[in-house]
């Protein structure tokens, strides 16, 4: 019995991962856990299912065969995207995103040298470019611009600088979560995102703190409906908020890029909400499961952490991704992304 209910959950797990994230406080916790956390309760009950009962070990092991692929699989990065027309290296430009804020000692010249990109988004970057305006390294981005948090970085001009587009309140404090900026590129206008959204941080440990439970009840019982809907009032808050930056992305008549870390997942309506006019520039051209976070702890092993993709790198879809990669590094808590685009004319 045991076997089979497993089995269910695993599928049913899949399904709701992709769709209903932030309406349900189980399963944003379960969101920010390794993508194989699901799969332990298999590596006990399916030995036990092999000696007893070979059927129902069959239904579990074919469970887990849907949820690794509906799920898992997913995840995974093939490598470089194929091109759908012959492409011209010089009109390509290469965009890196990179929260700087708990990364201690980070070797700037040789993240540029492996990276080399044309345009770089900071997030926690408050006073960086001060105290870094006169570093060698960035003399090749003359075109730079800090607000707040924020800061970016260019090769090429800087057209507009607008004020934050998004923001939210959170612990009631106003808090930033986007700018947008114009420019250009080769000679072609494209408008880029900057995107930091709040951490997660207080309200996973609150999850962790025994709330998650009340996803689980509120699955079973509707009586606590409401108190579910009020608790997870800050998880569909987030999701709304990156809804407004892809409804601002619609209106853009410029290619766009957004990048950032946006504190999610690649999965749930915040992330669904973004990949309606954009397209994830890992899941065109990246290679494994492009986690990014945490990447700091380097006591473990390489398969462990980094285990879950917080910082993204999304395009228009009319744009090309020549290539998807990061840094990784001990003495990053977030890993830095980088995406070579090849604008479509």
């Amino acid at each position: 019995m045991a076997g089979v209910f497993i089995s269910a959950a695993l599928v049913w797990l899949g399904l709701c991962l992709e769709s209903e994230t932030e309406q349900n406080l189980f399963l944003t916790t379960l969101s920010y856990l390794p993508i194989w956390v699901p799969l332990l309760p298999v590596l006990v009950v399916l030995p036990i299912l092999l000696f007893f009962s070979r059927l129902y070990a069959s239904i579990l092991t074919l469970s887990t065969a849907c949820y690794f692929f509906m799920h898992v699989l997913t995840q995974y990065g093939s490598g470089q995207a194929t091109p759908t027309s012959p492409l011209t290296a010089l009109d390509n430009f290469r965009v890196m995103s990179f929260n700087v804020g708990q990364s201690h000692h980070v070797d700037f010249v040789s993240l540029l040298e492996e990276m080399n990109p044309d345009i770089i988004l900071l997030q926690e970057a408050r006073g960086w470019l001060k105290r870094k305006d006169l570093s060698p390294e960035l003399v090749p981005f003359p075109f730079r611009e800090e607000k707040g948090e924020f800061a970016i970085l260019s090769k090429h001009p800087l057209q507009e600088s607008g004020p934050p587009v998004v923001s939210m309140t959170v612990n009631g404090r106003e808090k930033t979560c986007a700018y947008r900026h114009r420019m250009l590129v080769f000679g072609r206008r494209v408008t880029v995102f900057n995107v930091h959204m709040p951490s997660p941080r207080d309200l996973l440990k609150w999850n962790a703190g025994g709330a998650c439970m009340l996803g689980l009840i509120h699955w079973i019982s509707p009586a606590i409906s409401d108190l579910h809907q009020q608790r997870t009032l800050p998880w569909r808050d987030r999701a709304y908020a990156l809804g407004q930056i892809a409804s601002l992305v619609e209106r853009e008549p410029n290619l766009v890029v957004v990048g950032g870390d946006l504190n999610c997942p690649p999965w749930g309506g915040g992330y669904r909400a973004l990949c309606r006019p954009l397209k994830d520039c890992f899941t065109e051209a990246g290679h494994g499961f492009g986690t990014t976070f945490p990447g700091d702890l380097a006591w473990l092993p390489d398969f462990i952490s980094p285990w879950v993709r917080l910082d993204h790198l999304l395009v228009s879809k009319d744009a090309h991704v020549q290539e998807w990669r990061q840094m990784r590094s001990g003495q990053m808590q977030h890993l830095p992304v980088c995406a070579e685009i090849h604008p479509r004319y």
